[in-house]
């Protein structure tokens, strides 16, 4: 190890004392997580992260600005939270170790602390406290980023329901109570046309589905809530 990277070490150690998340990493288990991280700087305009990469590593902001959004079909973008100097996150996509379907934009320069997961599920193992607090900081976090996009699927869902409703008094047959109609169209047209993202509409299809308003089978839609559509429909 040369001079630069153990005074980078050490700067992250101290670093990792301030933070009340690592609170209960021992001395040894500090320094082992330090020597596994590395500081990273970024210029207005680069990226932590891109769609489609696969999430490894979460993030202490030590200067800066990052916004965390997605794209939209129509280009634009979905902004989920921007972060500044001081917060911690992606911490709960990290430790589920899969890809992300968002960016990591940043917005100002930015120095950050790049943690990786991997080491960081290692020590939960051997510490049953850190275990804990990882297990509650992941809750909050997961909490936090329902509550912000909240009310944009609130929004989706209204859409999607008035989409619905035209579908089935265009082409709907009643059967047993129930409407029954074929959407004529794939899901990412369907999202294209709501200005919703795919994923956006596969959560509100599955909310719909989950609280007994529609059911689909292959491009049959069949709504088993009629008042429960129209109600959806007008929450906009």
């Amino acid at each position: 190890m040369d001079q630069s990277e153990h005074l980078q070490n050490e700067m992250i150690r101290d670093y990792l004392e301030e933070v009340p998340f690592f609170g209960a990493l021992k001395d040894d288990e500090l320094v082992q997580l330090a020597q596994a991280s590395r500081m990273i700087t970024k210029a207005s305009g680069e990226f932590l992260l891109r769609a489609g990469d696969e999430v490894t590593h979460y993030y202490l902001l030590k200067e800066g600005t990052v916004a965390h959004y997605y794209l939209k079909p129509n280009g634009k973008r979905f902004l989920v939270q921007a972060h500044t100097e001081g917060s911690l996150f992606f911490v709960s996509l990290a430790l589920a170790q899969t890809r992300h379907g968002g960016y990591l934009e940043v917005f100002e320069d930015t120095r950050a602390i790049c943690f990786p997961s991997a080491q960081t599920l290692r020590l939960s193992r051997s510490n049953s406290q850190f275990a804990q607090n990882l297990l509650q900081f992941t809750v909050n976090d997961n909490l936090r980023l329902n509550d912000l996009v909240s009310n944009f699927l609130v929004d989706a869902r209204a859409r999607f329901s008035r989409f619905l409703f035209r579908a089935a008094l265009e082409s709907g047959k009643h059967v047993k109570g129930e409407i029954h109609f074929d959407l004529g169209t794939t899901k990412s047209g369907i999202a294209a046309t709501l200005d919703l993202s795919p994923e956006t509409l596969s959560r509100t299809i599955a909310q719909m589905k989950d609280e007994g308003i529609i059911d689909m089978v292959n491009s049959t839609v069949i709504i088993k809530s009629v008042r429960g559509l129209a109600r959806l429909s007008e929450s906009l």
